[in-house]
């Protein structure tokens, strides 16, 4: 596309939608930094182990999005629970990060990021056996097609409702 014609475009506020495929997981993983950064208004993510939090953990994005937390933003967490996320459960609440438990037999193999529902990320499960993000992660997914995050977003919402439900009970 011309410079000229992409300019027009952004000045307009119009922006191209998109998905791309992304292979290697350590772009994958500054991708993570990047839209957690990006975030002005909420952060949505699945986990689906215990593990794969844990190996977010050690790569700095939950210390991240603590700090991110205390702007204001709202963050909110679905994950299986461990011995050691249970620990951090107090933690969790005192910095303001919404975390709810989901079982793990659900067997999602995706770990899901959503940003302001303009932006997402969606990076596979290779071996959650391996405790570095490199080696356990597969392909990735970022879009901000409008489909593709209402429909992660409407997963996350109706996860999130499940669990609720389940604990009133």
């Amino acid at each position: 596309m011309p410079a000229k014609e992409r300019i027009k475009e952004i000045e307009q506020g119009f922006e191209h939608q998109f998905i791309e495929t992304i292979q290697d997981p350590i772009e994958t993983q500054k991708l993570w930094f990047e839209l957690v950064k990006s975030a002005r208004q909420e952060i949505l993510i699945i986990f689906p182990t215990s593990n794969e939090l844990h190996r977010q953990e050690q790569t700095g994005i939950i210390k991240l999005l603590k700090e991110l937390s205390s702007t204001g933003i709202r963050i909110r967490i679905l994950t299986p629970m461990d011995d050691r996320i249970k620990q951090r459960a107090q933690l969790f609440k005192e910095q303001n990060i919404d975390i709810r438990y989901i079982e793990q037999i659900l067997q999602t193999k995706v770990t899901m990021l959503v940003v302001d529902r303009r932006l997402s990320l969606a990076a596979e499960l290779k071996n959650d056996t391996k405790e570095n993000y490199n080696e356990a992660t597969g392909l990735a997914t970022y879009s901000n097609s409008e489909s593709t995050i209402s429909s992660y977003a409407s997963i996350f919402e109706s996860l999130w409702r499940q669990v609720d439900l389940y604990m009133m009970n």
